[in-house]
């Protein structure tokens, strides 16, 4: 099983070669993986890390701070990607 997505669409397909293939949006494709017990557990064990990134993010923003201004201010290059 692979996945396919797309930025614009927030759609990804998972594709086997024994069913096919199945479009889902993100959420769906998530809930089906969560069905998997190493993926849960592994995506749990992640989640503190993504709230401390999520608030960091939000308090960059509540404080119209870029993402260039915030890498010339820390000294860490900003990617430009």
């Amino acid at each position: 099983m692979y996945v396919v997505g797309t930025d614009k669409k927030f759609a990804v397909e998972f594709r086997d070669a024994e069913e096919g293939g199945k479009e889902m949006t993100l959420t769906e494709a998530l809930n089906e993986q969560m069905k998997d017990e190493a993926f849960k557990k592994e995506y749990e064990a992640l989640a503190p890390e993504y709230e401390i990134i999520s608030s960091l993010i939000d308090a960059r923003k509540a404080r119209n701070v870029t993402q260039k201004l915030l890498a010339k201010t820390t000294g860490i290059a900003h990617s430009n990607n």
